[in-house]
């Protein structure tokens, strides 16, 4: 069954993370401040359209083979990804090269409970930690502390910061 409204959701968050990622050389500073309003919001939009599309179309699977399917589908690329990556920024960075988001030996240990290494795969570390405390709000009270838990850990995060230059 299609739920037209949770298509239009991903839709919108779609043409919202191309303008998000789209920021050309010497734009207005309207388009500065369009472009962080829609940071602070366009990832979260997705995990929230994939809750309810997950509520709406899950199977009569067990929660343990829930999981085990998703540790194929995100985990395991998640891993391989984030190692190799702190593998390739390894070589330069031995040879006094410059990297971005430098790692260290250790990475290969944060990997595990931050997503250190390949910070562009964040959304894969975030979306195995969504699928794993999702199907345990059955409640709504147990969804709504869970909001208000997210709402004060977001708190000391501004929604966006307008940079003067």
């Amino acid at each position: 069954m299609r739920l037209r409204e949770y298509d239009l959701a991903k839709g919108i968050g779609i043409i919202l993370v191309v303008l998000g990622h789209f920021f050309p050389e010497g734009s207005p500073n309207w388009y500065a401040v369009m472009r962080q309003v829609i940071y602070s919001f366009h990832m979260p939009l997705f995990l929230f359209v994939s809750g309810f599309v997950y509520m709406h179309t899950r199977r009569d699977i067990s929660y343990g083979a829930f999981l085990m399917k998703k540790v194929k589908r995100i985990v395991i690329p998640y891993f391989l990804v984030s190692f190799l990556f702190i593998a390739i920024k390894l070589v330069p960075q031995a040879l006094s090269i410059y990297v971005k988001n430098p790692v260290t030996l250790s990475s290969f240990l944060k990997v595990f409970y931050y997503p250190e290494a390949a910070v562009s795969f964040w959304y894969l570390w975030a979306l195995w930690w969504f699928f794993m405390i999702v199907p345990q709000l059955r409640t709504r009270t147990s969804r709504l502390v869970a909001l208000a838990a997210a709402i004060t850990a977001h708190r000391e995060n501004p929604v966006f910061v307008i940079e003067q230059s």
